[in-house]
């Protein structure tokens, strides 16, 4: 769904970072032992810890 805006989200963890046009999906598992994702907006850049 186009909110018109866009989304960062997290909850369903994935192996990467997921960017599209409208959303940006930064939940890479750190609950199972990956890495806790940042990223840093307007630019997307992605820091992992």
């Amino acid at each position: 769904y186009d909110f018109g805006k866009l989304v960062i989200f997290g909850h369903t963890p994935l192996g990467e970072p997921l960017v599209e046009s409208n959303k940006v999906g930064i939940d890479t598992g750190a609950v199972y032992g990956n890495a806790l994702t940042c990223v840093q907006l307007p630019d997307l850049e992605f820091y992992f810890i």
